[in-house]
């Protein structure tokens, strides 16, 4: 049969019964515990409710809610029942929720809130099918729900676990018989994409497609049994998700905080994890929020860290190595310096990395972060204070994690070897495999492939070969030492009138290494420039310095000074990475105001270029006439 999801749940139970799986948030303070046990028993007890209402075998159940203690059972019970569920967040639009739940023929809903509900409500004359919603959190009068052919039944969350404990006291066993019958080549889920190109599709995976990321993934990092997860994304996020199955398969405890960087420092120091899972536009949050906290002394060691990481790299062999070359010179040649600044090595471990150990509870292994790429000044800031982070690759078709840093020898500017039985390929224009050291685009073949995209084979064969390639759509390259190197989408090239093709993530990840910049976004065809988030906090005070009056952000960001420094700034971060632009300067505009989820970002922070673009089409235009 093959290993299955709810399997999973079932076997951890055997092994942790009685450790804590999730700790959360309780009203009256601190963090209530659910044991293993206690969340299989809800578990089992909702699934049984779930197919008292008539949950029947292959039901697609979509499962609107942002995190929340009760995600986990809730998607178990569905998993365990047969179904398949479709996760979404409640920050999606109404336009895309309609899509989503109608391209992907939800008969029966899971809503966290009110709210949720009756958002699904006022949806339901568009939405045929949904017949059943199942509210989490849910007190007074239900709302009416229509008459006839549009009823909707409503259920609170307590009222379907009565039932489910009330059949299991009589002796139904429906969920153990239904657990029993799912196999590993069923349908788990269907994942909708964030809409970055287009209208989301919904992604297809299988229990056995995701079971073997989770089951691999061991051979790059092994937390103990109770060790803790400190998680900040959101549940619905394949990462996110992926990560709480393996946390389950270690017998660890996931600790839910809130995604805010200053929070996240909270809840490190109240909850000491081992694990931190987060993506890079956090990870970037953080290193501002620590930059801004650091004296001058650790500044200065902080820099001095970053120098000796070069040399300890050629000692260890953590850095990309893209030709097959005599390793003892470069040993030898790094021993000296090592041997001289070992003494400020001492004091960088007492004034620097001590401190940042109690900054990050005393007791963190490492940094998991996924979701998107890990700006290389970022990646050596937390070296350089002592915090390894592990980066990794992948996207939803590849359930999701393609490759991942190891915990024992992680290689920085890298996101590790694949995982294993996970094969890659770099392609050139011909679809030939192309040696270490040269860029092309990134194909990828293993069991953790997609199934498909859900009722679009169309749009399935563009991406996936007969031969089960799946063409990511990113522009990399490998190591000698088998190490993927991940340098933009081929999809966001920008395209000159020349034909010479510019790769934005890289130039734009150097650009936000400025303090001063929130976000900045590579554009133009002509000529090209950068629209420009300025961090406020850092805007404010150069305004101060400068004497710059202003009335309003809008007033501040459009002064001549102020677009002159940015342009200044921006050009020194580009000289400094040895970066020169087609046409010229750079042109920089600045956009008084944070990016939006549902406008410039999808619910997972990526950019939406496209609508970038549209939104802001007069400030590109009047740059490429400056």
């Amino acid at each position: 049969m093959g290993p299955t999801l709810i399997g999973l749940l079932q076997e951890s139970v055997v092994k942790y019964a009685s450790l804590a799986a999730l700790k959360h948030g309780n009203p009256e303070g601190g963090l209530r515990t659910v044991t293993f046990a206690e969340l299989y028993a809800a578990v089992k007890e909702l699934g049984t409710g779930f197919i008292s209402i008539g949950l029947t075998p292959g039901t697609h159940v979509a499962l609107l809610s942002e995190n929340n203690p009760l995600w986990l059972t809730a998607d178990f019970a569905i998993l365990g029942s047969g179904c398949v569920d479709v996760p979404l967040g409640t920050e999606i639009t109404d336009r895309e929720l309609e899509h989503v739940l109608a391209h992907a023929d939800c008969d029966f809903a899971v809503a966290d809130t009110p709210a949720s509900l009756h958002r699904l409500l006022a949806l339901r004359r568009r939405l045929p099918r949904l017949r059943k919603i199942v509210v989490m959190e849910f007190s007074g009068p239900k709302p009416h729900a229509g008459t006839g052919d549009e009823r909707v039944m409503i259920y609170s969350w307590e009222e379907v676990l009565k039932k489910g404990r009330t059949k299991i006291a009589r002796g139904d066993r429906q969920f153990d018989l239904r657990a029993a019958g799912v196999t590993s080549t069923d349908t788990a889920t269907l994942l909708y994409t964030s809409g970055t190109t287009g209208r989301p599709k919904g992604v297809m995976l299988s229990h056995a497609n995701i079971m073997h990321t989770v089951s691999t993934v061991g051979g790059n990092f092994s937390p103990e049994p109770g060790s803790a997860w400190l998680s900040v994304l959101p549940v619905w996020h394949a990462f996110e998700r992926t990560v709480e199955y393996c946390s389950i398969s270690f017998g660890s405890t996931i600790v839910q905080s809130r995604p805010s960087a200053w929070k996240i420092f909270d809840d490190l120091v109240s909850v000491s994890p081992e694990y931190l899972v987060i993506v890079p536009s956090i990870l970037e949050a953080m290193e501002k929020s620590i930059s801004k906290r650091l004296g001058p002394l650790q500044d200065l060691l902080v820099r001095f860290e970053k120098f000796y990481q070069v040399f300890s790299a050629f000692i260890r062999g953590r850095y990309p190595r893209f030709r097959k070359e005599e390793r003892v010179l470069e040993i030898f040649a790094a021993i000296p310096p090592l041997v001289l600044l070992f003494p400020l090595k001492i004091l960088s471990h007492v004034a620097l990395r001590r401190r940042m150990r109690r900054h990050f509870g005393g007791r963190l292994k490492a940094i998991i972060c996924g979701g998107g790429p890990l700006p290389a000044y970022i990646d050596h800031f937390f070296a350089a204070v002592g915090v390894t982070v592990l980066e990794g690759y992948g996207l939803t078709e590849a359930s999701p994690i393609v490759a991942l840093r190891a915990e024992k020898a992680p290689v920085l500017g890298t996101v590790g070897r694949p995982l294993a039985t996970v094969e890659v390929r770099i392609a050139g224009e011909n679809g030939e495999a192309l040696p270490p050291g040269r860029k092309g685009s990134v194909r990828v073949r293993g069991p953790q492939v997609m199934l498909g995209y859900y009722k679009d084979p169309a749009a399935t064969r563009q991406i996936l070969s007969e031969d089960g390639w799946l063409d990511t759509g990113d522009i990399g390259t490998l190591t000698v030492d088998g190490n993927l190197v991940i340098t933009g989408r081929a999809t966001h090239a920008l395209v000159m009138k020349n034909g010479e093709r510019v790769e934005p993530e890289p130039i734009e990840m150097a650009v936000q290494e400025s303090p001063y910049v929130q976000e900045a976004v590579l554009v133009g065809r002509d000529t090209l420039g950068f629209l420009l988030v300025p961090n406020m906090d850092w805007l404010r005070r150069f305004a101060s310095s400068r004497r710059i009056p202003f009335r309003n952000p809008e007033e501040l960001a459009s002064h001549p000074a102020v677009v002159r420094f940015y342009r200044d700034e921006v050009t020194a971060l580009l000289v400094a990475r040895g970066i020169r632009l087609p046409g010229g300067a750079p042109r920089v505009v600045l956009v008084p105001g944070m990016f939006e989820i549902g406008r410039e970002l999808t619910r997972t922070r990526s950019r939406r270029r496209e609508v970038i673009a549209e939104i802001y089409a007069g400030l590109i235009d009047k740059m490429g006439r400056s």
